[in-house]
């Protein structure tokens, strides 16, 4: 039987009520029929009216959240009013490519041991220019997964939500954990920090000893705003990312993540660093300046961890 495939929404500002009309178009042009739509509204008005007035020819569901509250409350929300047998997560200014339904309904099919599976997440650039001028292996930074090159089918213990699905029984032992903090200091000290929804999966795939799998085919465009290739962009987010990678090091639940993910990166790290013409060096720069902030922030978390309490933690 045809699974019942839930994708599931968020959306919390009026400025990405274009984007949003570019991803629920690609919704309506897939051509599997057993869909539904869950948005998860956070605050906007404009989004609340748009998507209530949107006429889709999959059924929807609608919460509005009238307050600021975290995404893993948004995702819980989600996950309990939705219906299907599969739960998808695309973020609001991503586009689904054409088949993507079907390709996902197919593989779960085909692969019944897997817990959840992930796909191939390209840029949408703003500016076609800056395509140019961003290495490949800092796309993770832009939540894109091209830098991996792969175009092979593989199990993997970690994935972000951007384009990954799980099956429905997932949820009824494991739910997305909520950042707690303490104080206001905290809750700014640590307002930078990465990866609930990787957190998500390694404690899933951990919890359940069964896989992801990494789906070439599988594909979503992720639009890519002109600021986030600009330098302050490429140093806050690779510190919080070195931050967030100690933490998962230290609870060693990301067994295969060193080959599945650094390897590659860390090949396309090296081509962009000594490949090519040392004349682009505004390039090897943001690739220089990533890695010293990567490093900066796994460090500070080395230092600070004995200290601090995890916003995440128990």
């Amino acid at each position: 039987m045809n699974p019942l495939i839930s994708i599931v929404i968020l959306s919390y500002s009026d400025r990405r009520l274009p984007s949003l009309r570019d991803l629920l178009s690609s919704v309506e042009e897939q051509t599997y029929k057993f869909l539904e739509l869950v948005f998860i509204v956070e605050r906007s008005v404009g989004i609340l009216k748009f998507v209530s007035e949107w006429k889709s020819k999959y059924p929807k569901r609608i919460y509005f959240i009238e307050q600021k509250t975290s995404v893993a409350d948004c995702r819980n929300i989600a996950v309990s009013i939705a219906t299907g047998d599969i739960i998808a997560f695309v973020d609001d200014d991503a586009k689904l490519t054409e088949g993507w339904a079907n390709e996902m309904a197919a593989t779960f099919q085909n692969h019944p041991s897997i817990i959840g599976v992930t796909g191939a997440i390209i840029p949408d650039w703003e500016i076609e220019s800056d395509s140019d001028s961003f290495p490949k292996s800092l796309y993770w930074m832009i939540g894109c997964t091209a830098w991996r090159d792969s175009s092979t089918r593989y199990y993997l213990e970690s994935a972000q939500t951007l384009n990954t699905a799980y099956r429905r029984e997932v949820f009824c032992k494991h739910k997305f954990r909520i950042r707690m903090y303490k104080n206001e200091e905290a809750a700014s000290l640590f307002s930078g920090l990465q990866g609930d929804d990787v957190d998500f999966a390694l404690r899933v795939t951990s919890g359940t000893s069964r896989k992801l799998l990494y789906d070439p085919h599988l594909v979503v465009k992720h639009k890519v705003p002109h600021a986030r290739v600009e330098l302050e962009f490429v140093k806050r987010y690779a510190f919080w990312q070195g931050y967030t990678e100690a933490r998962y090091s230290s609870l060693k639940l990301a067994k295969s993540r060193r080959s599945t993910v650094f390897n590659p990166l860390l090949r396309t790290l090296a081509n962009d660093l000594f490949g090519g013409s040392w004349l682009n060096l505004r390039l090897k720069t943001k690739v220089i300046m990533a890695l010293a902030f990567f490093a900066f922030g796994y460090l500070w978390y080395m230092v600070t961890a004995s200290q601090s309490k995890m916003p995440f933690e128990n």
